[in-house]
């Protein structure tokens, strides 16, 4: 079973992406908190608290470098011998940033680009076309994506490598879009392609579900109070669980892209091969060679098996 940690540095993402439910998930955490940024000494708290096993993503649910301290947690993550996965814009970064990135090995640093249909704001002014051939001429090994059709011709000049073309999925129902279609409820037994400890670390120390839960219906504990491993034993997180087997639960996965319906032989086999999948497919995006790719598989699952028996 994989474990991550995506994290949200900050709440109120300038970018507001036309496919990304900013105003849901704002308007939700307010209720809630008003600690709308993350200190670097919030998140050494935090970390701390997380087992050496857990990936950790900076992503989160939004820009991780509107955060004018990311760049300096990213480092102390690494410095905690944690393996890092990032998801960015570039928007907020500096070339001084990425100076001190390109020294860390990470998993996979995607770039998500300004795709031809204009529905993300990223201003394509003089500093994002910088951090874009910055990042490109550095050890960084980049991987990119866009969520449409095609790339704009003025960003692809900038870019070394192919690019991923994705759709847009309605993150569970959050996303209204004439472009999106409305989930249909899923009945049955289910289970999840990413599988349900690869978790959201908000700015406050609660920790959400999956990266689907912008309305935050399924927050399953608080780092702030509460240590890593309570997570999967709350209340919220075995209500879910048990709402993956029993219908009649109202829960997100009902409606999530991410979701299927299972039978017995998916139960045991559809889980570990999806986790596969997806593991040697972000290896693979930093330019290793098949054999790297198995040897830094089995490493971190043997790191992982490790920890558990402790």
């Amino acid at each position: 079973m994989p474990y991550n940690l995506e994290v949200t540095f900050g709440v109120g993402c300038g970018i507001s992406c036309a496919y990304c439910p900013q105003q849901t998930f704002t308007n939700a955490y307010r209720n809630r908190s008003d600690k709308l940024l993350m200190t670097f000494e919030d998140y050494k708290y935090y970390l701390g608290k997380v087992p050496p096993y857990v990936d950790i993503t900076i992503a989160g649910l939004s820009e991780p470098w509107l955060n004018p301290e990311c760049t300096r947690m990213v480092e102390y993550t690494h410095r905690k011998g944690h393996q890092i996965i990032v998801f960015t814009t570039l928007v907020g970064i500096t070339a001084e940033d990425i100076r001190v990135l390109q020294k860390i090995p990470f998993i996979c640093f995607q770039v998500h680009l300004p795709s031809r249909e204009g529905k993300e704001n990223i201003p394509l002014n003089k500093a994002y076309f910088e951090n874009l051939e910055n990042i490109s001429k550095s050890r960084i090994k980049v991987s990119y994506m866009s969520l449409g059709k095609c790339v704009l011709p003025e960003v692809k000049e900038f870019i070394r490598g192919p690019i991923h073309l994705g759709a847009v999925v309605s993150r569970a129902g959050n996303v209204t879009s004439s472009d999106v279609a409305v989930p249909v409820r899923r009945k049955g037994a289910l289970a999840c392609k990413v599988g349900m400890t690869w978790n959201i670390l908000l700015p406050n120390g609660e920790v959400l579900l999956c990266c689907m839960d912008y309305g935050l219906n399924h927050v399953i504990g608080n780092l702030a109070t509460s240590d890593y491993k309570s997570l999967f034993r709350s209340k919220e997180f075995l209500r879910v669980k048990s709402g993956q087997k029993n219908e009649t639960e109202e829960i997100l996965c009902r409606y999530c892209d991410f979701a299927y319906e299972c039978g017995l032989d998916a139960k045991f086999l559809h889980f570990p091969i999806s986790f596969l999948r997806i593991k040697i497919a972000m290896l693979r995006s930093d330019n290793k060679s098949i054999w790297e790719t198995f040897v830094a598989f089995c490493r971190r699952l043997l790191k992982l098996i490790f920890y558990h028996r402790q």
